[in-house]
């Protein structure tokens, strides 16, 4: 077998494979979350952090109502059982660091206390975080999740802290037609409740979202809404990669998962490796904001025997390790040196072997660059270094934001430093490329062709055009014209491809092949639009590891709705 059939084949397996795991974690919902509640803050409960992980893969798989019992009221279930008396916020205890098993990393702003508003109070803060933007809307299939709806929940102080945050609403149980008219209800809604709305608001269009963005000099909250299908609420939050934002509001309740009460009452994110889904940033933007990362494997994985403290132990040893050795590098520079955080950050950066939350290592590397940024003052410096973090996709830090001031030509002559035999090409399609923003209507821009390089291994184009065709058929997805196939720094062989997204594929699906061929497309063409960035910036194509960073993208890209036990074992092995 060649090395391009060996590629392929990984490809085509992990494509079935992922699609498959999602069926198979279907195992049905055997009790309310309520039943759950009295083990949720028992820090003595040594199960209920993996009973809680297990009972979230559970979410329902219908868009019926079953949803709700899936997940906490705010009002109806957490008050209550908090005992708050009706007050429109409270405190209450979290238990101590060493009552939890585990390692833990990127604590070092977490409380010792959490904080929390009722309901109603919720709501107040919600309109003043940007809520009034949304009065009136119809809220049928509409969801309201993630970070924002934390920060109204816990945070004392967002207008100056979280100014710059996104509303993320997201859509389930629709289709294509029904999508658009869900589009076009949120930008009336927008248009009702803004003065002077048309100056003041574009549409942007890009990878996984559509977003109303306020133009530039102009005030107001950024709504983006992600391109992904769903087939109810529970499921949304179940995708979550940190628990503590797994909540969400339906237009008249707060909705709670376990996780999130369990992460509000810890402050950790309990992760068996499913962390590898996420990306730096987000890590760093919820440590400062007082969430660790709490990782062990669960009781139901093969690591977790008998011999499970002792896995433990060397998992503490190498965290810990990898600071004191971090540190030791910044106390061997000149103590008057300019840059010495951004130097000892680029010189561990360039020794680990993938991203920073593909392997345990790698995530220990990053905790101990965390550490020595606390204890330095220089939080600030590693949150510009491993870029910006609102963005939802921002796997690869930096290139969102560059790219997207390219124009075409500017993205076909960086490829041509890639492959030569794009020279003197001029971009033939009147489309844009990577995102465009439009002061056009909504259901406009999402009928409109975007175009996004996607680089991938030689021959997977034609698997997906049979395997995927509403989402990379041969129609939409095609070999770029007259090009060369690209190998890199490992020998891989790849092509360049175009990858157009209308209307009728911009939504990734909620299962199957065609769920996961839109996920690897999503994720090649982030990945395409780091490396363009680094190649427009002098890096050499032929010493980088594309192929090696794909796979890893694709292999470490399941979401914690889906990770299966030995999911922890592959994770330490990076």
């Amino acid at each position: 077998m060649t090395e391009t059939q060996t590629a392929l084949e990984f490809y085509r397996t992990e494509l079935g494979l992922a699609a498959a795991r999602y069926q198979d974690s279907v195992n049905g919902m055997a009790f309310p979350a309520v039943d759950l509640l009295p083990r949720v803050l028992d820090a003595e409960d040594p199960m209920i952090d993996s009973d809680i992980a297990r009972y979230s893969k559970q979410f329902p798989r219908t868009s019926g109502l079953d949803w709700q019992l899936h997940l906490l009221s705010l009002s109806a279930d957490v008050e209550p059982y908090l005992n708050t008396n009706g007050h429109p916020s409270y405190f209450f205890d979290r238990c101590g660091k060493n009552e939890l098993r585990g390692v833990k990393m990127f604590d070092h702003l977490r409380k010792g206390y959490a904080y929390m508003r009722s309901e109603e109070a919720w709501k107040t803060s919600f309109r003043a975080f940007g809520g009034t933007m949304l009065d009136g809307m119809d809220f049928g299939n509409v969801f309201i999740a993630g970070g924002s709806v934390l920060a109204c929940l816990s945070e004392s102080d967002f207008e100056k802290t979280l100014r710059s945050s996104d509303i993320d609403l997201f859509l389930y149980g629709l289709d294509e037609e029904q999508t658009l008219q869900k589009l076009e209800n949120i930008e009336n809604t927008l248009r009702r409740n803004t003065p002077d709305y048309g100056s003041k608001y574009q549409v942007e269009r890009g990878v996984g979202a559509i977003t109303f963005v306020p133009r530039v000099d102009e005030e107001g909250r950024r709504i983006q809404v992600v391109l992904k299908s769903y087939r109810n609420p529970a499921e949304i939050l179940a995708s979550f990669d940190f628990d503590q934002v797994c909540m969400g509001y339906d237009g008249t309740s707060v909705w709670l998962s376990l996780r999130a009460l369990r992460a509000l009452g810890t402050g950790y994110t309990f992760t068996t490796g499913a962390i590898s889904s996420s990306f730096a940033a987000r890590i760093v933007k919820y440590g400062t904001r007082g969430y660790g990362l709490l990782v062990r494997p669960g009781d139901d994985s093969p690591e977790d025997d008998e011999d499970g403290d002792s896995l433990l132990q060397n998992l503490e040893r190498l965290h810990e390790k990898k600071c004191r050795d971090i540190s030791r590098r910044f106390r061997l520079l000149p103590w008057s040196g300019v840059g010495n955080y951004r130097r000892v950050f680029d010189k561990m950066k360039r020794t680990a072997s993938n991203n920073w939350t593909h392997s345990f290592s790698s995530l220990a590397t990053l905790a101990g660059l965390w550490e020595l940024a606390y204890k330095t003052g220089r939080i600030f410096e590693l949150m510009e270094e491993v870029g910006a973090c609102s963005h939802f996709y921002g796997l690869y830090e930096g290139s969102e934001t560059v790219v997207g001031y390219f124009d075409c030509q500017e993205w076909l002559e960086t490829l041509c430093k890639m492959s030569p035999s794009l020279a003197n090409r001029r971009w033939p399609f009147r489309e844009k490329v990577w995102k465009f923003t439009t002061m056009d209507d909504v259901v406009s821009a999402a009928k409109r062709k975007l175009v996004l390089i996607v680089i991938i291994p030689v021959a997977l184009r034609e698997h997906l055009n049979t395997e995927a065709p509403g989402v990379g058929g041969a129609d939409n997805l095609t070999r770029m014209r007259s090009t060369t196939d690209l190998v890199d720094a490992d020998g891989d062989q790849m092509e360049i491809c175009l990858w157009s997204v209308t209307s009728k594929n911009m939504c990734q699906p909620n299962e199957g092949v065609a769920s996961t061929a839109h996920q690897l497309l999503t994720k090649a063409a982030m990945l395409t639009a780091w490396t363009v960035w680094k190649v427009s910036s002098g890096a050499p194509w032929e010493k980088m590891f594309y192929g090696r960073s794909l796979f890893n993208a694709v292999l470490f890209s399941h979401s914690a709705a889906v990770t299966e036990p030995g999911d922890f074992g592959y994770w330490l092995r990076g």
